[in-house]
C-alpha cells in the first residue's frame, strides 16, 4: 500500500523443454544441424564463441502480460505488457560442449568441431530484465484491486495481429476487514485478518477476463499468479550473483508453471 513501493519482475527462467515450441517459425533461432559447429580458426574458440555459433541467427521475443482485477470494474480489463527480447545465449547455456580436432597436415589448418550430444545438454539461465533493474509493475492497491497479480507469457511469432481474452480467478479482500480504526497499517491489517480466501466471509473470488493484443501463431507458455499473501522473502533469503551478473534472491520465493519460472519482488521507487 506504500505509494513508493512497486512490484518488479526481477528474474526469469525459460525451461529448455519448450525449445521445440518456441523455435517453430522462420526467424526464430534454433540449434544448427547436428547441434554442431566447425571452425578452421587457428586457436580453439572460447565458450561464448562456441555458444553463439551453435545457434542460428535470430532472437526470441517474449511478451509478458500482467493483469489484476478491479473491484468496481465490470468491463473486460486490459493488461500491462512487457517485451523481453533476448538472444538464446541470454536464457540458455550448454552443460557440456564436446570438442574434436582433425589435423590439417603441413598445408592446412586443423579443423575444430564443437557439438552437444543432445538437447539434454541445454540448461536454463536466469535472465534479469533491464540489466537488473527489473520490469516495474503498475501500482497494486488491494483496497480497490484484487489480491492477486496474473501473468500470461507468450513467445511472439510474426503473424496476423489479433485480440484475445484471458480468463482468471481474482480474489478480493472484503473491505469490512480493514482495521484502520485500530491504527494498524492497512497492509498489516490485511495480512493479519483477511485469511486470503480461507474463509468465505473474509474474501470474495470472481472469474474475470483480461483482453490482450497478440499474434495468431504466438506460442503460449502459460500463466502464473502472485498472491499478496505469498512469502516473498524469508529469513533464509540472501542475495547472490551468478557469473558476475546482478545480485538477486536466488533462493527467494518463485512462481513457476514448469515452462517459465519468475521472481517478483517489491522495491522502493524514487
Amino acid at each position: 500500500m506504500n505509494p513508493h513501493i512497486r512490484e518488479h519482475i526481477e528474474a526469469i527462467q525459460i525451461n529448455p523443454s519448450v525449445l521445440n515450441r518456441i523455435s517453430d517459425q522462420a526467424g526464430d533461432p534454433y540449434l544448427r544441424n547436428n547441434h554442431q559447429h566447425k571452425s578452421d580458426d587457428r586457436n580453439p574458440l572460447s565458450y561464448d564463441e562456441i555458444s553463439r555459433a551453435l545457434w542460428t541467427d535470430g532472437r526470441f521475443e517474449f511478451n509478458i502480460y500482467v493483469s489484476k482485477g478491479k473491484r468496481d470494474n465490470y468491463q473486460i480489463s486490459s493488461a500491462q505488457k512487457f517485451i523481453m527480447d533476448v538472444h538464446p545465449t541470454e536464457i540458455f547455456e550448454f552443460k557440456k560442449i564436446q570438442h574434436k580436432i582433425k589435423g590439417g597436415g603441413l598445408f592446412h589448418r586443423d579443423r575444430h568441431t564443437y557439438w552437444i550430444a543432445s538437447t539434454n545438454d541445454i540448461a536454463s539461465k536466469w535472465f534479469f530484465p533491464r540489466n537488473g533493474q527489473g520490469f516495474q509493475i503498475e501500482m497494486w492497491n488491494i483496497a480497490s484491486e484484487s489480491m492477486n497479480l496474473n501473468f500470461h507469457i507468450e513467445e511472439r511469432d510474426d503473424a496476423e495481429v489479433i485480440e484475445k481474452t484471458i480468463s482468471s480467478k481474482n480474489t478480493y479482500a472484503n473491505s469490512t476487514n480493514f482495521k484502520i480504526d485500530l491504527g494498524i497499517q492497512l497492509s498489516e491489517a490485511v495480512k493479519l485478518d483477511l485469511g486470503f480466501g480461507t474463509t468465505t466471509n473474509k474474501s470474495t473470488e470472481k472469474s474475470e477476463t483480461t483482453k490482450i493484443t497478440t499474434t495468431k501463431t504466438s506460442d503460449d507458455l502459460g500463466n502464473l499468479t502472485l498472491y499478496f499473501s505469498d512469502p516473498i522473502l524469508t529469513n533464509s533469503s540472501s542475495m547472490v550473483s551468478i557469473n558476475d551478473g546482478p545480485y538477486f534472491y536466488r533462493y527467494g520465493y518463485m512462481l513457476s508453471n514448469g515452462a517459465v519460472t519468475m521472481q517478483v519482488l517489491p522495491k522502493t521507487i524514487y
